[in-house]
Order: C-alpha cells, then structure tokens, then sequence
C-alpha cells in the first residue's frame, strides 16, 4: 500500500514538474518575436505540440533514467528528491526571474546531487555510481548544441540574404514574406514537438526508478506517463510560460519573418537530432544560441544584460540542483526511515 501511494505522489509531483518545464518553454518566442503569431496563437500551438510531441522522447528517458548512474535504480526517497529539486528550482526561478532555464540540466544536476549524496548512508551509491563518462557527453552536448546552433543560424540567415533579392524579383516582398511566414510557423511547430519529447522525458524520467515500477515499465505505461507530462507541459506553458515567450520575444533581439526563419531551421534540426538519438538536450541553449546568432547576423540591437544574466543561470543551474539535491535527500530519507516507506 505505501508503495502504490509513493508512486501516486511521484505521478503528481511529475505532473508538476511537466508543468514547471511548460511554463520555462519559450520556443514560440521567434514566432511572436517575428510577427509571425500572436501570444495567444503561439501558447495555443505550443500546447497543442507540447502534448503531441511526447512521443519523440522515449529514448531520452533511458539517458536520464538510469544511465546517468550506471544502470541503477534510484531509490525511492531517492526520485521524490529528484522531482522536488525540479519543482522548486523551475518553478522558483520563473516566480521570482521570468527568463528561460533549463529543465535538462535541473534533472541532471539533481540525480548527479542525490546520488553522491546517498553515499553517505549507503554504499552503493556516493560518487563512484554517478557514469561520468554520460554525464561528460550530456555536457559536451549542452556546450556543443548552443555553438552549432549558433553557427548554423548565421550561416543559413546569410545564405537566405543572399538569395533574397532573387526570390524578391521573382515573387515580389509580399509573397517572399509570405512564404517565410509559412516556413517559420512549420519549424515553429516541429520544433515544438521536439522541445516537448525532451524535456516531457526529463521530467518523467524519475518516476521510472521507483521500486513498484521496477519490471513493469511496459511502453503502454511509459507513453501514458509522457503523455500525462504533455498535459503538464501544455497547461505550465498556457498558464504562465507566456510570461517567459514575451520576455524572450520582445527583449532579447529584434526579429523578422527572415530572421526568425534562419534561427527556427537550425533548432529544429538539432533539437529533433538530439531528441530522436536519446540526447538529453537543452532546447533553452538552443534556441537562445540561434536567436542572438541571426541578430548579430543582421547587427541587430542586442540585450547584452539579458544575454549575461541567461548565461549565468546555465552555467549555476547544475551545481545549484546538485547541492540542493544533496540537502533535500537527507531530509526525504529521513522522513521515509521514520514512517517505514520503502527507500
């Protein structure tokens, strides 16, 4: 009995964790920056795919679930500290800073945290259970994505300048902006669908390793947990990731039907790359990466502070989950010691 209830708690706190990653999601922001959609359209859209995209991130949850620590099972105290740590983390920072994080490196850095920090009751665990081999790949692809990102934006934003005069001859500006217009809103979506599969993934993945589970995570029973962090999702983003998708939108960098194109064609293709192949990815790197890569491009008026303060929020994101995590563990196993739960 306490198991099924730990794992009915796990499922809601999953749920909202889902919801937290939504309300972080600013992958419309180009769509709304380009005046392409309106807020209203871009959250409706963003929710539609939020859910219809989970399918794409099974392989993720493999990544995040047990390879991160050499094909252990988290405990139980162990994944309610997990989605703790995300919830207060994600939801905390887009209460008190409505800027983009990343849900990736929050489920990585709190496994990392609550793994080593288990060493200290149990010998199973503590640093050497934590695959630093994955964790540096995770890493090289958090450094890797935002750089190739950024690359692949310029380029394709300068390649679409050099052919826009010839479509312009051809077709006239109205109908080559009618034609960006359209583009953008099909990478606008696919690139939706990706960014959802992958952190859906990050945000269920826990749930997985939790003792009543263990044999029994049948595909039927992963895709029903996906698809309840895609009502997560969906509901975090119309909710309160609006918030977030303006303030990217509006303030980080000027955009145009165009530009928005260029930046959109690069996180798609990396986002749904790293997705489909089990890449724990940050579409935050991304998608900001590419967005500031089109406005240096067309040497656009850049928010260097945002930018900075964007930056910053990476590169402590990690270590912050990881050191929370360690706290919250003692705390949770106490708990869990205490009423006899299984741990």
């Amino acid at each position: 009995m306490s198991d099924l209830l730990i794992l009915l708690f796990a499922v809601l706190m999953a749920f909202a964790v889902a919801f937290a990653a939504g309300s972080n999601d600013e992958m419309m922001a180009p769509g709304v920056a380009a005046g392409v959609f309106t807020l209203r359209t871009a959250v409706i859209l963003g929710a539609i795919f939020s859910v219809l995209g989970v399918f794409l991130g099974e392989a993720v949850v493999e990544t995040i679930g047990e390879d991160l620590v050499k094909g252990n099972r988290l405990t139980d105290a162990m994944v309610i500290t997990v989605l703790l740590v995300m919830i207060i983390i994600l939801v905390g920072h887009v209460t008190i800073m409505p800027l983009p994080i990343s849900t990736t490196q929050t489920v990585v850095g709190a496994i990392v945290g609550v793994a080593i920090a288990a060493g200290f009751s149990n010998p199973e665990w503590g640093l050497s259970s934590v695959d630093y081999w994955v964790l540096f790949s995770i890493f090289l692809g958090w450094i890797l994505s935002p750089v190739i990102g950024f690359i692949a934006a310029a380029t394709v934003h300068l390649w679409i300048n050099r052919l826009d005069e010839s479509v312009e001859g051809l077709a006239g500006k109205q109908k080559k902006d009618q034609v960006y217009i359209y583009a953008l809103g099909f990478f606008l979506i696919i690139s939706s669908a990706s960014r959802a599969g992958n952190d859906v993934a990050n945000s269920i993945a826990p749930v997985l390793g939790l003792k009543l589970l263990e044999g029994e995570t049948t595909t039927t029973n992963l895709w029903l947990m996906m698809l309840l962090g895609g009502f997560g999702m969906a509901i975090g983003l119309i909710i309160i990731g609006k918030i977030v998708i303006q303030v990217v939108a509006k303030e980080l960098v000027e955009m145009n039907p165009a530009s928005g194109l260029s930046s959109m064609i690069s996180v798609t293709l990396i986002m749904t790359l790293g997705t489909v192949l089990g890449f724990p990815l940050s579409g935050t790197h991304v998608l900001i990466a590419a967005m500031i890569a089109v406005g240096w491009a067309e040497k656009s008026p850049i928010q260097k502070q945002m930018v900075k303060m964007i930056v910053v929020s990476w590169i402590v994101t990690v270590p912050i989950a990881a050191l929370l995590a360690a706290f919250v563990w003692f705390g949770v196993d106490w708990i869990f010691v205490a009423l006899g739960l299984g741990i």
